[in-house]
């Protein structure tokens, strides 16, 4: 590490060594301690320092000349000029770290972050005074957040020692009115040394590139979200529906609501509940069930038709515990993610949910809440049965684990497992699509059950 120039913190120093006054004040000094048997008053020196509290540095930007006795001063001259080269490249190092902080750092800075003025400092007045311009015009009136990095630079010779030409390519990436962005540029800059310190004095040829690989491009609102349920019910009139929907609707928007040809009063119970928010109700005349990737398709086709923020996907038996309407505003305020995967408890009466090898869902966590990304691809799985509710490629986008969860009623009522264990069989006697072996315990006399718990923490 060290053959890299740079000054760099060690544990001890020896030959030329320069020391600062405040050091000096504080008691160190050469002396030999008593306690000590090394040889050579710079190893007494460093523990001395050390134990004073006096960090030690080295600098490997030059090669030390030591001068032991006075004929050796004849040599500093030819010394000096064979470093000529070396301060070449000392310069051009320092130049370009100062470069890219000044660049990386004012590039790091959004309309509710304005630019650090340290980072400023780099530049001469008239470049400082067109980067505040812009950052008024653009960055404020497009409300962007960015960050900046520098891909490669490349340092061009020129004749004054106290001037260096750099060729950078870097890349902005972020957000502009609530959509990510990534450019990459072309620059240069010109870098000189006034008055003892690097301020760049040029800064010329900012073109764009088109990147060899260009990210997705991403919707990411950090304010004024609105949350949609997407949901899929069939003659629900007797079972949860109404306990769902009043849950839901204390936090969501607006609702899509694919109804699968229902011959109950289930169309009813949603138009009183939902009544107060808009919805969207769709009636299938003839269930799509047996082929539920169709169903799962329409009822994503119809869900982003309204072109939503963020989407919930629940079943007709599915409530979140109580506390999640407290947080969901909060989670969706994450402009970094865009889908949150919850843990699902399978209840198997009102107050307790299975427990067992068979029956853990509640140890996976899977996606229910995401945000829609219009300009994704997203892909259902081809399966007649078990396709999933979601794309199944929304958990490539990134997502965060929450430690809120998900009630499922579903299998809480006797007549429900022996109807749902009679469909699976008749649908999949198999156990192609789903587990046979789970499809017959459905009927287990004696399950294993735990209490759930209230976590209002």
């Amino acid at each position: 590490m060290l053959k890299k120039p740079g000054i760099y913190k060690v544990g001890g120093l020896g030959a030329c060594t320069l020391i600062d006054k405040s050091s000096l004040n504080k008691g160190v000094n050469f002396s030999r301690l008593y306690n000590i048997s090394y040889i050579g008053e710079d190893r007494h020196f460093c523990i001395r320092a050390a134990a004073l509290g006096i960090q030690l540095y080295v600098d490997t930007y030059y090669p030390a000349y030591h001068i032991y006795r006075e004929e050796d001063l004849e040599g500093v001259d030819e010394y000096k000029k064979g470093n000529i080269n070396l301060n070449f490249k000392i310069n051009r190092l320092n130049a370009y770290n100062t470069l890219k902080v000044a660049l990386e750092g004012i590039g790091d800075c959004g309309y509710n972050k304005p630019i650090n003025r340290k980072y400023l400092n780099f530049f001469e007045e008239d470049l400082v005074s067109s980067i505040l311009l812009n950052y008024n015009r653009t960055i404020i009136k497009d409300r962007v957040k960015n960050k900046r990095e520098i891909i490669s630079y490349k340092i061009i010779e020129m004749n004054n020692i106290d001037e260096v030409k750099i060729k950078v390519i870097y890349s902005d990436r972020g957000y502009s009115n609530d959509y990510s962005y990534y450019k990459e540029f072309f620059s240069e800059f010109i870098v000189k040394i006034l008055k003892n310190e690097y301020k760049i004095v040029s800064w010329d040829n900012k073109v764009e590139r088109e990147p060899i690989v260009t990210p997705l491009i991403r919707k990411a609102k950090d304010k004024g979200n609105k949350l949609t349920l997407s949901m899929v019910v069939k003659n629900e009139e007797n079972r949860f529906l109404k306990e769902v929907l009043i849950s839901a609707k204390e936090y969501i928007d607006n609702a899509v609501i694919i109804d699968d040809g229902s011959t109950d009063n289930t169309v009813d119970i949603i138009e009183d509940i939902l009544k107060d928010i808009p919805y969207r109700l769709i009636k299938n005349e003839e269930s799509k069930f047996s082929n539920e990737v169709s169903l799962r398709r329409q009822q994503w086709d119809e869900t982003i038709k309204i072109n939503p923020d963020w989407i919930v996907f629940l079943d007709a038996d599915e409530i979140f515990e109580d506390k999640f309407k407290d947080y969901i505003r909060v989670l969706m305020e994450n402009t970094e993610v865009d889908g949150y995967l919850f843990r699902l408890y399978d209840f198997w009466d009102e107050n307790h949910y299975r427990d067992d090898s068979l029956w853990c869902a509640h140890n996976t966590y899977r996606l229910f809440l995401i945000r829609y990304q219009e300009n994704y691809n997203y892909l259902f799985k081809k399966t007649a049965q078990h396709c999933g509710r979601i794309p199944y490629n929304c958990i490539n986008l990134p997502y965060f684990i929450t430690t809120l969860r998900l009630k499922h009623y579903g299998w809480a009522r006797v007549q429900d497992r022996i109807e749902k264990y009679n469909r699976y069989m008749k649908l999949d006697p198999k156990g192609e699509f789903g587990s046979l072996e789970q499809y017959k315990s459905i009927l287990d006399k004696n399950p294993s059950l735990t209490l759930w718990e209230e976590n209002n923490m």
